[in-house]
């Protein structure tokens, strides 16, 4: 039978047959070359019996060895050998991009594949690509190949040992790993003695001086068409009698559709397996799909979206298939582009990175809108921000995400966006902001904050008697200037042997009538003092009672000396009392009291905000105050806490009002007397310098009965910068600190987050009491501070925030 009788396999391309031929040609030969020719006749004249067939040699270099000056050994090893393996590497490109297009311009035809020397090591090279056509390849004939392994259980028609080629044997040169889906469709002809296919059974006289380059370009016609037999038995198979009718499909997501199928008529023939197979010209290779017998219909995932794909299936007996169905076409919807590489830094500042990227490989089949630039703290910080920005398209592939946080190192991806959407889990980078410079406080009446310090404590020497002072170095003592302005200090009282109060002022000036600590007999009573210094650098406190006490004094802060001038810097005065509701009526339960302090006793109209010592007396019920500027909401806050009878006093430092007012909330079921005696103020104004204080409504940013007590001898930290507009590099803030439900007697030290713990405190406290008292402290580097538990039980600790220092 003629072969032009035979029908052509089904495909919409007249030229495909049923089995196509593909020969690679040796060294330095052109077309098929001598051996694979011979193959490629003994393969076309016996399937062409049976099937429609046709055949092709692979155009590629085939680079030239010189074989006749020495045996293949010594060219390989002396006569450029890359030159050899670039030409291979070019054949296997050029294999891989032919198969291609003959699948898809001819998805019904068989492949067999005949290779000679260089040629053979081509196709190996090509093996893993052609393992995801294995059900259409009918045979691999391998003459000579270079890359034989003594393991592979190859069948071998010529009459060679198992052993390894030259490409195996020598360690120096690029190893081929044969696909094992392949290695039942593969034979061998390799005859013993030749250089190539049989290099480890010489000996180095037999490389040197027998004549196994003469082997190697002496393969028999007989012998090559013996080998051609398993692969001319597979072609001429008939394809399994099932017939396969057109599937369907739909879109189901993002590059993602449903193909269903009618189960195939399989005409008495065991249908094992569906093989679909999906095409489009926008995709370099076909896409691939095996599902069981069963099924009838299958979800594709990872399709390349605003493509179009032309999908057929085939029913497979075991490595047979039925002719394909009739295509369905579909196209699929865009997807959100693919993601890009990690971007690069182009500039930065404090608050904001500029980048630069490439672009995306695919744009998910719409045109690209923008690209997202997400920013995220590393590692991600306890209140720190995500920041997100989108960018449009310029042409410049390059934006600034700002409002970052200074010396901060963020995660940093760039998202491509289209109409559709932006990717996802670009690849990051990280980058840091420009570190912040600050300069030191340098205004008149700025604050600097320092570590607490103990400068005063009278055990050490003696009490302080009844009615008598002392006093103590501040200027030129541990760090603080000696011309010092004003000092922020804690003081204790504690040992009194009498009721009583004490008054801090500056040294040489004349005792106001004041007070800063309140007491009882045999009670220890802490309270924060800001006070000016006298000129000879000392501060003085008086001990208004009848019995002797001692005093402890831990400073935290002291002002720079001059007159203020700068909006948030501190003017100390000499206490002055400018609230006593014993002269006229007490504050009852639930009630207010407001009193001026803009425009009275030397402090100016337009103040911003004050520092005074508030005391309460003649409590008829416990409860607490809180301090606050006129005419605004009453905040979630406390200031003083107290129970029936008791006398405390805390420093408070809060915003004044636009009236000039401070009010005082009496919460308790109780009237109290309430005592004021202001000790300083800060002027008017936005602060900007480093050192100035910026008041806020007093804001509750700890408080531990919402989580879980203070243990003994244990600290807690909690975040003031960048909270409730707190910005989150202040140098210091100022807050109440109140202590309650404590199990055992003790006291409580505060200090910047991160650094050692100072030898103070900052409120002391008996079994089962509530004390409050204010606190002026340093903030740590990570805007954190720390509270120390230094008793034998565990406490609930209370943090009311009421300002804080720029740095």
């Amino acid at each position: 039978m003629s072969r032009a009788a035979l029908p052509a396999a089904t495909s919409m391309d007249p030229t495909c047959r049923d089995v196509l031929i593909m020969g690679v040609a040796g060294s330095g030969q052109s077309g098929f070359g001598r051996e694979v020719q011979i193959a490629v006749d003994e393969l076309s004249l016996n399937i062409s019996s049976k099937k429609t067939v046709r055949s092709m040699a692979l155009n590629y270099p085939a680079a030239s060895i010189d074989v006749l000056k020495d045996d293949l050994a010594i060219a390989l090893l002396l006569q450029s050998p890359w030159n050899y393996f670039a030409s291979v590497g070019d054949g296997t490109v050029s294999l891989i991009n032919h198969l291609s297009d003959e699948a898809l311009r001819c998805p019904d035809e068989k492949w067999v594949l005949v290779g000679y020397s260089q040629g053979a090591l081509v196709i190996n090279q090509t093996s893993s690509f052609l393992s995801s056509w294995a059900w259409r390849i009918s045979g691999v004939i391998m003459i000579a190949d270079p890359a034989r392994t003594a393991t592979s259980g190859r069948p071998n028609y010529g009459n060679a040992q198992p052993g390894n080629g030259i490409t195996v044997a020598l360690p120096a040169y690029p190893a081929a790993h044969y696909s094992s889906a392949l290695s039942g469709l593969t034979v061998d002809v390799c005859n013993e003695v030749d250089v190539v296919c049989d290099f480890s059974n010489l000996s180095l006289a037999g490389v040197l001086y027998n004549k196994g380059t003469e082997v190697h370009s002496g393969y028999t016609t007989s012998t090559i068409q013996l080998a051609t037999a398993p692969a001319t038995a597979r072609a001429i198979q008939a394809q399994p009698a099932a017939q396969m009718f057109q599937p369907q499909a739909v879109s189901t997501g993002y590059g993602k559709i449903l193909v269903s199928w009618s189960p195939a008529r399989e005409r008495g023939l065991s249908v094992t397996a569906y093989r679909l197979i999906l095409t489009s010209t926008d995709v370099q290779f076909p896409r691939v799909v095996d599902q069981p017998a069963n099924a009838t219909s299958a979800t594709i995932s990872d399709l390349r979206g605003g493509s179009t794909y032309s999908i057929t299936i085939s029913a497979m007996s075991g490595y047979q298939s039925s002719l394909a169905s009739p295509p369905f076409v579909i196209k699929v919807p865009p997807t959100p582009p693919e993601i890009i590489y990690a971007p690069t830094l182009k500039s930065r500042t404090t608050t904001s990175l500029t980048l630069s990227w490439g672009a995306p490989s695919f744009d998910g089949g719409s045109p690209l809108t923008g690209y997202r630039i997400t920013a995220e703290e590393s590692p991600t910080t306890v209140g720190g921000k995500v920041m997100s920005t989108v960018v449009p398209i310029d042409g410049t592939r390059s934006g600034t995400i700002g409002g970052l946080k200074p010396g901060t190192f963020y995660h940093v991806v760039v998202d491509p966006c289209n109409a559709v959407g932006c990717a996802e889990n670009s690849e990051p980078n990280a980058f840091m902001t420009e570190p912040k410079v600050f300069q030191p406080p340098k205004d008149a009446g700025s604050l600097i904050a320092v570590s607490p310090s103990r400068l005063l404590d009278t055990r050490a020497s003696a009490a302080v008697g009844a009615d008598s002072t002392v006093s103590f170095q501040v200027g030129g003592v541990n760090g603080v200037p000696a011309d010092v302005s004003a000092v922020v200090f804690n003081l204790t009282v504690t040992e009194a042997k009498s009721f009583g109060f004490v008054t801090a002022y500056a040294s040489g000036t004349a005792r106001p009538n004041a007070s800063n600590v309140n007491f009882a007999e045999g009670q220890t009573v802490p309270n924060s003092v800001t006070v000016p210094v006298g000129a000879d650098g000392k501060v003085t406190l008086f001990n208004r009672s009848s019995g002797s006490v001692q005093l402890i004094a831990d400073v935290s802060g002291y002002y720079l000396p001059g007159t203020p001038t700068a909006p948030g810097t501190f003017q100390g005065i000499g206490p002055s009392r400018l609230l006593d509701t014993r002269a006229s009526a007490a504050v009852g339960a639930d009630s207010t009291v407001s009193f001026q302090v803009g425009g009275v006793n030397g402090v100016p109209a337009d103040v911003s905000a004050v520092v005074f010592n508030l005391t309460v007396t003649e409590a008829k019920s416990f409860g607490f105050v809180t301090a606050y500027a006129s005419g605004t909401a009453r905040p979630n806050a406390s200031n003083v806490n107290f129970a029936e009878g008791q006398t405390v006093p805390n420093s408070v430092t809060v915003p004044v009002g636009a009236d000039g007012k401070v009010t005082l909330f009496n919460r308790s079921s109780g009237s109290v007397q309430l005592i004021a005696d202001v000790s300083g103020y800060y002027l008017p104004g936005t602060p900007t310098a480093p050192g100035t204080f910026q008041g806020i409504g007093p804001s509750r940013l700890l408080d531990t009965r919402a989580s879980a007590a203070v243990g003994a001898d244990s600290t807690v930290s909690f975040l003031v910068g960048g909270v409730n507009g707190v910005p989150a590099d202040v140098s210091a803030v100022v807050f109440n600190l109140t202590v309650t439900e404590a199990k055992s007697f003790g006291f409580v030290t505060a200090y910047a987050s991160g650094t050692a713990r100072p030898n103070a405190s900052n409120v002391n406290f008996a079994e089962g009491q509530t004390v409050p008292n204010s606190v002026t402290v340093p903030v740590g580097a990570d805007g954190k501070v720390t509270l120390f538990n230094r008793s034998s039980g565990s406490v609930q600790l209370i943090a009311d925030v009421s300002g804080y220092y720029l740095r």
